[in-house]
């Protein structure tokens, strides 16, 4: 004969519940995820005119101070209609549990539209000083547990959250995460709240290679100056000659050897003009010049070049063309310069936009239409061997048909999308740095 064990029993210590009448204007705000409630008119009005009708909920401190800790809106729109007072019940404090499990069931149980980044943002932060888990976190609010990683990420960041603040609701969450990658730069912080939505990924990598640009730079500046170098990155225009143009022969010297960095060494205007435009190997070129030529001869005895200039042009006038002409031809050079930095980051954003979108499980269901599009109607584009920089990153052969079956066989077998990844690679055509140059030879797919 079994015999039923009794339930255990827990015993719980009852706390009186009351309703009592609080101050308004005295009672204190607790824990809460709206940073910035709304208050519409209408529901101002309601309170001026019929009062809180439904208690809030509080619990009282160990000094006395009243919190508020269910009803945040109620009390704010009590204190604007100016009421003394309101009802509020005492007593279930306990049975809500502590502050941080208040602020996971608000952020469950209010409406998604209700809440804005500035409140989820410091709540998912507020959670996890706490000490609780973000995967404990996504599971009891909903959320994804990126979505709740990111959030921490952007709170702990001063500079996101300066920009939080400031953009409030037309701020997003990837540019706050985006931010944190250059804590302290309020100029990157500032460019990336401010651009475009579909020029996101690019400002950011912009960011990113105008970084490592300049510690490259900084690397060979450093380097040239412990050789005893001057250094300079700014284009000389005209103030400086460069070596092979000057002479330390006399005047009358038939033969006029141009000076080398050996002979130019003790010169108090030996100087590096760096051009950095990468950050490869030979992404560089410095020039050795000289910021003193008067202490040198010019090594080529002035002749005037022969230029069909219109007969009736002054001398200011030809010296004004000249100098217009010079200016062109530098600011041509830094427009190439530019343009190549920009393609280079524009590559680099679609290599990562292109492995995001192979690894997807499932492809558009166009797709099939757009490989027979690529190798019917353009065979040469896709077997172009200057699309192989775009290629590169996801095999280990150029499609210039330079390895054998077998080795192609091999790497297509490793290509995420073997029937895809190739033709992808290869969009838009004709697109190589070189073509930067001439942005109108670029072709773009469609």
């Amino acid at each position: 004969m079994s015999m039923k064990k009794d339930p255990k029993t827990i015993a719980v210590e009852a706390v009186p519940v009351t309703v009592e009448m609080i101050d308004s204007q005295a009672a204190e705000l607790d824990v809460n995820v709206r940073t910035a409630p709304v208050l519409p008119v209408e529901f101002v009005d309601s309170i001026r005119a019929e009062g809180v009708r439904e208690p809030v909920l509080a619990r009282r401190g160990e000094d006395g101070t009243v919190y508020v800790y269910d009803g945040q809106r109620r009390l704010l729109a009590a204190r604007e209609a100016e009421l003394a007072a309101i009802p509020a019940v005492f007593g279930l404090a306990g049975q809500t549990g502590t502050a941080a499990e208040r602020i996971m069931d608000q952020l469950r149980t209010f409406a998604r539209e209700d809440l804005t980044l500035t409140d989820r943002v410091p709540a998912y932060q507020r959670l996890a000083l706490d000490g609780i888990a973000v995967e404990t976190i996504a599971r009891s609010t909903g959320a994804t547990a990126r979505h709740v990683k990111d959030s921490i990420t952007a709170a702990n960041s001063p500079t996101a959250t300066k920009v939080m603040q400031e953009y409030g609701e037309q701020m997003t969450l990837d540019r706050l995460v985006a931010i944190t990658e250059f804590e302290g730069d309020e100029d990157a912080a500032e460019r990336i709240a401010g651009c475009d939505d579909d020029e996101l990924a690019f400002t950011v990598q912009e960011i990113r290679d105008e970084k490592a640009l300049d510690a490259a730079e900084k690397e060979l500046v450093k380097q040239f100056e412990a050789d005893g170098y001057t250094v300079t990155t700014e284009n000389p225009r005209g103030s400086y000659s460069y070596l092979d143009s000057l002479t330390d022969a006399g005047d009358d010297a038939e033969k006029r050897p141009a000076l080398t960095t050996e002979t130019h060494m003790a010169c108090p205007g030996r100087t590096i003009y760096l051009e950095v435009w990468g950050t490869a190997e030979n992404d560089n070129r410095a020039y050795e010049m000289c910021t003193q030529p008067e202490l040198h001869h010019q090594r080529f005895r002035p002749h005037s070049p022969v230029v069909q200039a219109p007969a009736d042009e002054s001398d200011e006038e030809r010296e004004a063309r000249e100098v217009a002409e010079q200016e062109a031809k530098r600011t041509e050079r830094a427009r190439v310069i530019q343009n190549n930095k920009a393609w280079r980051t524009a590559t680099t954003v679609r290599r990562e936009w292109v492995t995001t979108f192979l690894a997807r499980k499932t492809l558009p269901k166009d797709v099939a239409a757009f490989v027979a599009t690529s190798l019917t109607k353009y065979p040469t584009t896709i077997t172009d061997y200057n699309a192989s920089e775009m290629l590169a990153p996801f095999s280990d052969w150029n499609p210039d048909g330079t390895r054998g079956p077998a080795q192609r066989e091999s790497w297509t077998q490793r290509l995420p999308r073997p029937d895809t990844s190739p033709l992808l690679s290869h969009w838009p055509p004709a697109s190589t740095t070189p073509t930067t140059s001439h942005p109108g030879a670029a072709i773009t797919a469609s």
